[in-house]
């Protein structure tokens, strides 16, 4: 893991469905758009941090797991309202990012420092919706951890995501999401997107079309999934794209090859599913 984040960002391989992707009459476009690898540009954003937790899992199958924890935010939040998110948050006056990003976990989920450690972190995303400058920092912890909703107001449920999906079964882990409306544009994009669990136990199951759904331009020749057949929690946004990295930075690691083959294997063992999930906020078709 430690040699996954000391890769410059420009020698990642991201796949296609990495990338934010814009849809214009059924087709979805070939150049897309990543806040690690086109940084956006503000003036003076404020400074957040966030925790990218690894944690030790036995899954039902017995299979040793690592997964992520996710919150899910309460439909309260001034922004982002029941998305789910790092745990994480504004960076104080008198405090570091890494001590930022540690005290808000705490926060949140109620784990201390003392249970994880800090191995890297991931490149800085800046967001215009939130006015700021997001670093996600990577922890690992050797042993299972039990993290709770610590803080009421702001987290509604705790998720997980599986490293074993997100590296070893993208072609039914890994699908895109049509938004109409984002952060990032008025117009339909497809964002990349996973689907968290609810229990460290538990593997979220494969994403597949919807029996009842039937296809429409937008979906750009993808399988459409309806939001009630979704297998978990949707991720999108800024945490897929977090997640999107920590995963690329991971495979290139894994395949440990000269460049050229390198991008190729990376390519191959990230292949997504041909699932597009449906945007659960819009009256899109059905």
């Amino acid at each position: 893991m430690q040699r996954a984040l000391d890769f410059p960002i420009e020698s990642v391989t991201f796949p296609s469905h990495f990338y934010l992707l814009t849809v214009n009459k059924g087709t979805v476009s070939t150049v897309g758009f990543s806040p690690q690898k086109a940084p956006v540009q503000l003036t003076a954003p404020r400074q957040c941090a966030v925790l990218v937790l690894l944690s030790p899992a036995a899954t039902e199958n017995g299979f040793q797991d690592m997964c992520i924890t996710l919150t899910k935010r309460t439909a309260t939040m001034g922004s982002h309202k029941s998305e789910m998110s790092f745990p994480g948050g504004h960076v104080d006056a008198d405090e570091t990012l890494r001590n930022a990003a540690q005290r808000e976990t705490l926060e949140e989920v109620g784990l201390p420092p003392s249970e994880y450690k800090i191995i890297g972190s991931l490149t800085p995303i800046t967001t215009r919706a939130l006015d700021a400058r997001v670093t996600p920092f990577v922890a690992v912890a050797t042993s299972p951890v039990q993290p709770y909703r610590a803080s009421p107001a702001e987290v509604d449920s705790i998720h997980y995501l599986h490293m074993s999906t997100l590296l070893l079964r993208a072609s039914t882990g890994h699908a895109r999401v049509i938004k109409y409306r984002s952060f990032t544009s008025d117009r339909p994009c497809f964002f990349p997107c996973f689907f968290a669990s609810p229990a460290q136990t538990v593997v979220s199951s494969a994403v597949c079309r919807s029996p009842k759904a039937t296809g429409v331009a937008d979906d750009c020749g993808f399988d459409p999934m309806l939001p009630e057949d979704f297998p978990g929690e949707l991720v999108w946004g800024l945490t897929s794209f977090v997640t999107c990295e920590l995963v690329a930075r991971v495979a290139k690691a894994i395949m440990d090859a000269p460049e050229a083959s390198s991008a190729a294997a990376v390519n191959a063992l990230l292949t997504p599913s041909n699932v597009v999930a449906r945007d659960p906020l819009a009256d899109s078709p059905q």
